[in-house]
């Protein structure tokens, strides 16, 4: 297996048409921001260089390219010719669908079960789920490549923090929901003010004491679930390292 120098496995060749240029820079630094390293040509090409063999040279030592699939896209030869070098040596390929455009018969062929990501856009910017989606994809590829992940002790330990958060925070809205339904049905009696006894974990507590836990608790729940997250990309991410394309 030969080591892709490059961000330590983590780099990204974007193949687009020149009419979504404004779009690839916005993704660009986002990905960058997030611990990418993006080759696009008209940044990463030098002055005078060949500009084919430099594209050449690029896909092979990418870990990952990005086909940014748009109406202008699917008609450019320069993006035809890029998704067939990466087919070619086998460099995982992520789609990402920006308008839903009708396909030629020759990249129906390159794209079949490729990994797709269409983009939704937010108040006209890129919306933070369709960023989500993406990033998760380009790990997906990487994983996919590699076939094993060695940081499965923090892979696991990530994933039982998200599920655990995740479980505790609907948990701790079920208990904000009962206890307002509570307070709305004046179902307090002579001791209003107290929590009745058959509310679970809060009988008899004040329902300001009661209703600080129950912030405390979803708040703390939403930190898990943020941390099991972080160390789910994170071994995802060093699961990936090595190239392992012949």
């Amino acid at each position: 297996m030969e080591r892709n120098a490059a961000a330590g496995g983590r780099s990204v060749f974007f193949s687009y048409a020149r009419e979504d240029a404004r779009l690839v820079d916005w993704l660009r630094r986002w990905l960058e921001h997030t611990g990418w390293t993006v080759w696009i040509d008209h940044l990463s090409i030098r002055g005078g260089a060949q500009w084919a063999g430099e594209i050449e040279k690029a896909i092979t030592s990418s870990s990952v390219v990005v086909l940014l699939l748009s109406s202008n896209s699917v008609g450019s030869q320069w993006v035809g010719s890029e998704l067939s070098a990466a087919v070619d040596r086998r460099v995982p390929i992520v789609v990402v669908d920006v308008d839903d455009p009708t396909l030629p018969q020759s990249m129906q062929f390159l794209l079949r079960g490729r990994q797709r990501v269409t983009i939704q856009m937010d108040e006209g910017r890129v919306s933070q789920q369709s960023l989500a989606k993406l990033d998760d994809a380009l790990i997906g590829a990487l994983e996919e490549a590699r076939g094993t992940n060695p940081e499965t002790v923090k892979l696991a330990l990530g994933n039982v923090l998200r599920v655990v958060g995740a479980i505790g925070f609907i948990l701790a809205f079920a208990s904000f929901v009962y206890l307002g339904y509570k307070l709305a049905s004046q179902e307090f009696g002579a001791e209003f003010g107290v929590v009745p006894g058959d509310v679970p974990v809060l009988g008899g507590l004040q329902v300001g004491q009661a209703f600080f836990a129950i912030f405390g608790v979803a708040l703390v729940c939403l930190v898990l679930a943020g941390i099991g997250q972080a160390l789910r990309r994170s071994a995802r991410l060093k699961g990936v390292t090595w190239d392992t394309r012949r």
